[in-house]
């Protein structure tokens, strides 16, 4: 409001002026009452008192009108940035903050929460400054029309207006409250149930996802109720306070018309004055309501604007990193704020630049986790994982996420085009560009078969193509960024084995000096890392290149056997077949397929 002050000032002079036309049409009443109690009234004037009665209201709707679009219109741009600032706030937030918060939620926030505050500071901020000038006015031209004892008299029961209100304000704001709560988790359940709906069809829980969606509703309906029983008090209450102001007013001031103390056209000013002083108690009563139900929605919003990232930059952090360095983990235990247990226990691994570094394990042994640590996901503990000498602590974190590629394992895509999904992450590439990391990740024909090719819009989290596809393009996004480290997250886990041996084959065509992480679960895709990493509950139990692990028969083996068993095939599922001088065959279970 400081910023838009001269608008706001603007407004409040308009509103002033307005209030001040719309005074002028009692006195035009009381001169056409007086003149037709003195019979003085002819065929003509009451044309004249109409006229005026028009010309004052015309010139209170012009005033009135540009006042109030000055306001709402300046409304519209705090909504507009207040809901860029909450999403450029969530943006900076860290993944743990996600982890307890609903997206239901969120939308609450930047919907519901924010069109309470706008109001607030457009309807409320007129109805109160038009309230406020009304009541001065009014009353002073009240004052200058009949004496001061029946104004007194006929005010009397505005006060209690006060009382309703003192009474009434706390209940709206909690009840409020409690249903912008229930808007974030009808919002959460509407986003939870449609984002699985492949999930709800397959297991026909389809009247199961609706019972929880009705009573999501019904509990705001309820709410609403609740809400709607104290707030639509505030208007009755405040019309029935003026009607008894009216008929004090007539009745004593009939009494002194009579006796002679008060002429009749000044009773007749006089009470065409109150309906006015009725109706800024009535938008007091309003903007009482919309201020509480902001105090409610401001209150939520400045908790969340108060939340600091967990993973932020250091004073000093470097925006340059040193290239062809080896990543160093050392003595490097983590836990996650909500487990009791550490999910990687006393790591220590040096990744030589330009090698390929196989991570393997069961599910939940800790592959993830250390990923997400070295892009600082999730802030691991300091001194224990360096880039070089360059503790990542002390990175930049744009600069050190631009300088990794990342596939995770959950594949997300925009609802956009495939090139664009493509090119998310970097400006200014071309379509050659795009369509050479396409190939590389073994997605080109893919994407040339769809309706429109690279122009194809794909559905929310890339509905319109197979989860193989999905992965492949998301391994070209990450290809075109063309950075020093490369993470594949178990990316390749929805791909058949002949287009996995592809993909590698094409990777390690690429640069020479980019350091690759492979995480995985099928051996085919780590088999001929430079090493292969095995983690047991949160710990390198074995380390070694396939052959030699193999040899040991220890953990890897087990996984290795686990998977043989799992082909049904006797020869063992990555031992050349005879082709008689064609390319050697391997076969590995199939897991997943495009299909």
């Amino acid at each position: 409001m400081r910023e838009q002050k001269i608008a706001y000032a603007a407004a409040i002079v308009m509103m002033l002026l307005s209030t001040v036309a719309m005074a002028q049409i009692p006195p035009v009443l009381g001169a056409f009452a007086g003149a037709y109690e003195a019979g003085t009234l002819t065929p003509g004037m009451p044309l004249m008192f109409g006229l005026r009665i028009v010309g004052w209201a015309l010139v209170y709707t012009l005033l009135h009108w540009w006042a109030v679009f000055l306001v709402h219109s300046r409304a519209r741009i705090f909504e507009y940035r207040l809901r860029g600032r909450l999403f450029a706030h969530w943006l900076t937030l860290s993944q743990n903050y996600y982890t307890h918060e609903s997206v239901g939620n969120l939308m609450a926030y930047a919907t519901n929460d924010v069109q309470a505050i706008r109001s607030a500071i457009s309807m409320g901020f007129n109805q109160l400054t038009n309230a406020s000038f009304t009541i001065v006015v009014t009353v002073t031209a009240m004052l200058s029309t009949v004496d001061a004892k029946l104004v007194l008299y006929s005010l009397m029961p505005l006060p209690f207006v006060t009382v309703a209100i003192v009474v009434l304000r706390p209940l709206i704001r909690h009840r409020f409250r409690l249903l912008q709560e229930g808007f974030a988790t009808l919002s959460e359940r509407t986003q939870e149930s449609l984002s699985g709906i492949r999930v709800v069809k397959a297991y026909v829980q389809e009247e199961h996802e609706l019972e929880k969606f009705e009573k999501a509703a019904r509990n705001i309906v309820d709410r609403g109720y609740d809400l709607t029983k104290v707030s639509a008090l505030m208007r009755p209450v405040i019309d029935l306070l003026g009607g008894i102001a009216f008929l004090v007013a007539l009745g004593l001031g009939a009494v002194r018309v009579i006796r002679g103390d008060t002429q009749f056209d000044d009773l007749v000013t006089f009470t065409a004055y109150l309906p006015m002083l009725v109706n800024p108690m009535r938008q007091i009563g309003s903007v009482i309501d919309v201020s509480q139900r902001a105090s409610a929605a401001l209150n939520r919003i400045t908790r969340l604007l108060q939340e600091r990232p967990g993973v932020r930059n250091v004073p000093g952090a470097a925006t340059e990193l040193p290239a062809d360095v080896p990543i160093r983990i050392q003595n490097l235990t983590f836990r996650y704020p909500y487990a009791s247990e550490p999910v990687l226990k006393d790591i220590n691994l040096t990744i030589e630049p330009g090698t390929t570094v196989a991570l393997v394990g069961r599910s939940g042994s800790g592959k993830t986790t250390l990923a997400h640590l070295l892009l600082r996901v999730f802030e691991p503990p300091r001194g224990t994982i360096f880039l070089g000498d360059l503790d990542v602590r002390d990175a930049d974190l744009d600069t050190l996420r631009r300088h990794i590629a990342y596939v995770p394992q959950d594949v997300f895509l925009f609802s956009t085009t495939v090139a664009e999904n493509i090119a998310f992450g970097v400006d200014g590439v071309d379509r050659e560009e795009i369509a050479t990391a396409a190939r590389r990740a073994q997605v080109y024909q893919d994407i040339a078969e769809l309706p429109d090719g690279f122009d194809t819009m794909l559905g929310e989290r890339g509905v319109g193509i197979s989860g193989g596809q999905r992965q492949r393009v998301a391994l070209a996004r990450a290809l075109i960024k063309d950075s020093p480290i490369l993470i594949l997250d178990d990316s390749l886990s929805a791909v058949d084995t002949k287009t996995e041996a592809a993909i590698l084959e094409t990777l390690r065509g690429l640069r020479q000096d980019q350091t690759r992480i492979v995480i995985a679960h099928r051996i085919s895709a780590v088999r001929d890392a430079d090493r292969i990493v095995v983690l047991e509950d949160g710990r390198i139990v074995e380390q070694g290149v396939h052959d030699e692990l193999l040899a040991r028969k220890g953990a890897y083996y087990e996984i290795y056997e686990l998977q043989r068993k799992g082909t049904g095939q006797t020869r063992t599922p990555f031992e050349p077949e005879e082709t008689g001088g064609e390319e050697d065959v391997y076969y590995a279970r199939p897991d997943y397929t495009d299909d």
